[in-house]
């Protein structure tokens, strides 16, 4: 038996029409629409097509053996979640698909918002590990082979979704939810069912979104590529001195080269980081203290627009980067493309070859 009154629907109802009218008022400019289109279809087609090709190229064995390979090999996993879940926004601010009064706003906020910031963050921190990965193989190479493990990597990978899953369980509370429906970077917040939580959401969970996403796991990879730089370089000496020892050259010789690639790799991967999250890291920060002002809604929805499109880039466009920039990731992504048309052009031979069979044996009889 229902326990809703006559008032309380009647509120509901007048709470309802209000915002339709309110909905009504905004006027969201044709180039945020047009960059949800357009911007994020480029995206999904890079994006998509790329870390599907990145997953096969780092399952190979040289790449998937190395703890470093089957850390790319989450991140791209990580990545292609983003872009699943980006696929909402596409069809309600490109497409223009109303999913208010349709289903449940206030879960699919939950949804698509814990699942986003899970995957940046996640993401962010992923590359950490590959760093971190790196910078013991380079500051502590005899101890390396015992710490950076597959098992070991795997193990930290775990432990850090755990604690990011954690740090944003509190999306998926009833204080959050449905704000602006339909309208871009205002359809989902702090509703407003708890005035603590909305002064949390607006004010300190930006700034720990700010330092968790992209200033905490920058200020990590920048000091741990200094000293990687550094010992490189006090290496490179040490050879040119003839300091080397001569015994086990060849051995170490195969994996200093696939470390150094390894570190191309890692180093190409935050670059992208660094290009495609800094913008809209500076935009928090500067609007931090100025996000109640609607003065300029028409800008907010443009500027947001672009950089969140910028940052969605940061999931899409690794592979690519990887086949510019590393030798062994060209050589076995070139290898898994000559498997593919192998395997591709011996199944057109036994069609060829079974059609060959049927045609001849009505004539034998």
């Amino acid at each position: 038996m229902s326990n809703t009154t006559p008032s309380a629907v009647t509120e509901a109802t007048t709470t309802i029409s209000s915002l339709d009218f309110y909905l009504s008022l905004i006027q969201i400019p044709s180039i945020t629409t047009q960059f949800y289109l357009w911007g994020y279809l480029i995206t999904f087609l890079l994006g998509f097509t790329g870390n599907t090709l990145s997953l096969l190229t780092f399952s190979r064995s040289t790449l998937r053996n190395i703890s470093t390979g089957c850390l790319f090999i989450i991140l791209a996993t990580s990545d292609t979640l983003y872009l699943f879940i980006s696929i909402i926004d596409f069809a309600e601010f490109g497409l223009k698909v109303r999913f208010y009064h349709r289903v449940d706003y206030d879960q699919l906020c939950r949804f698509r918002m814990f699942t986003i910031c899970v995957s940046q963050v996640y993401s962010a921190w992923l590359l950490v590990i590959i760093t971190s990965d790196r910078w013991i193989r380079t500051r502590f190479p005899f101890k390396s082979n015992s710490i950076c493990t597959r098992k070991n990597a795997l193990l930290f990978a775990a432990i850090i979704l755990i604690v990011v899953i954690g740090l944003h369980s509190h999306i998926l509370l009833p204080f959050f939810g449905m704000v602006l429906p339909g309208i871009p970077s205002l359809a989902c917040g702090a509703n407003g069912n708890n005035a603590e939580y909305v002064t949390f959401y607006y004010y300190q969970w930006t700034i720990i979104q700010i330092i968790t996403t992209s200033f905490g796991p920058a200020v990590l990879m920048i000091i741990m590529v200094m000293d990687i730089s550094i010992k490189i370089r006090a290496q490179k000496k040490l050879v040119t001195s003839h300091l080397e020892p001569i015994s086990g050259y060849r051995p170490a010789r195969s994996d200093k080269r696939i470390h150094n690639q390894m570190i191309l790799l890692m180093l190409s991967t935050i670059g992208i980081f660094f290009i495609t999250t800094l913008p809209i890291t500076i935009d928090d920060l500067v609007s931090v203290h100025t996000i109640t002002d609607l003065s300029g809604l028409s800008n907010l929805f443009i500027i947001r627009t672009i950089l969140n499109w910028l940052q969605s880039l940061n999931c899409a466009v690794n592979f690519y980067v990887y086949c510019l920039t590393s030798t062994l990731f060209r050589k076995e992504f070139t290898q898994l493309v000559g498997i593919i048309r192998g395997r591709r052009e011996l199944s057109l031979q036994a069609q060829t070859h079974m059609r060959t069979i049927h045609v001849t044996q009505p004539q034998q009889h």
